[in-house]
């Protein structure tokens, strides 16, 4: 009997979970890459406070009192500025997506939906082209 390992990363991931079947990949990609930008985003914003608040260098042993006071204070600045950041992030992109929202609701009761029909009437071909459907090799 073998015991099934849950991985502790959800897959695939909400985001890509709102997309049609063939673009599931583009957007496993588009949130791999988010991550790995914020990743580095979130170091390099740590790293720069930290050299600018340390004295001496961060391997040297052992750290003087004044030293871990240092760290303590830029460990605590970088993770304050980084939380900000994120919270505009978010809160910028809720405006957005709410404004986005608003503008599709605003089209839709303008315009009727009507259901896409190809040149046959009968939903045939590609919807609303008018192309014909394919038939298989020529």
């Amino acid at each position: 009997m073998s015991a099934s390992v849950k991985s502790s990363r959800s897959w695939p991931s909400p985001a890509v979970h709102g997309l049609p079947g063939n673009r599931t990949s583009i957007g496993a990609a588009l949130v791999d890459t988010a991550n790995e930008v914020s990743s580095g985003v979130g170091l390099g914003v740590a790293g720069t406070v930290l050299a600018a608040l340390f004295t001496g260098t961060v391997a040297s042993r052992p750290w003087s009192t004044l030293q871990v006071a240092e760290f303590r204070e830029a460990v605590t600045i970088s993770g304050g500025v980084l939380t900000v950041a994120a919270a505009v992030f978010v809160g910028w992109a809720m405006l957005r997506t709410r404004r986005r929202g608003l503008e599709d609701v605003s089209v839709t009761q303008a315009a009727p939906a009507t259901p896409a029909r190809g040149r046959c009437g009968r939903g045939c071909g590609a919807a609303g082209t008018g192309a014909p459907a394919s038939r298989g090799t020529p």
